[in-house]
């Protein structure tokens, strides 16, 4: 999906998404292997990862999505794609946060 949805984007673009991608893979790799969060270290180790992921979210991905407003780009597949893995991680992340309060 990656070479896809980027084949059409400026080279320099094309590579700061390659990196944000790749990022954003490696925490989603942390992010994931907690669970189920069965110790309190995993728990703990969810949480940071949760709160690095949300800082990911509000200082990469916002520099990315300035760059492509700037150059006039439409923010296609790739970054929506970025943007829904996110999703995916608040909701699983409440739906965690709302079971361990029961």
């Amino acid at each position: 999906m990656l070479a896809h949805c980027i084949e059409t984007l400026h080279p320099e673009v094309e590579t700061e998404l390659r990196n944000t991608y790749a990022s954003l893979s490696e925490l989603l790799r942390h992010f994931w292997s907690c669970f189920p969060a069965t110790t309190p270290a995993l728990e703990e180790k969810l949480k940071k990862t949760y709160e690095t992921i949300k800082k990911f979210e509000q200082v990469k991905m916002q520099l990315v999505k300035d760059k492509l407003i700037k150059d006039h780009l439409a923010p296609g597949p790739l970054l929506t794609h970025i943007m829904s893995l996110i999703g995916s991680v608040d909701t699983k992340y409440s739906q965690w946060v709302q079971r361990i309060r029961r």
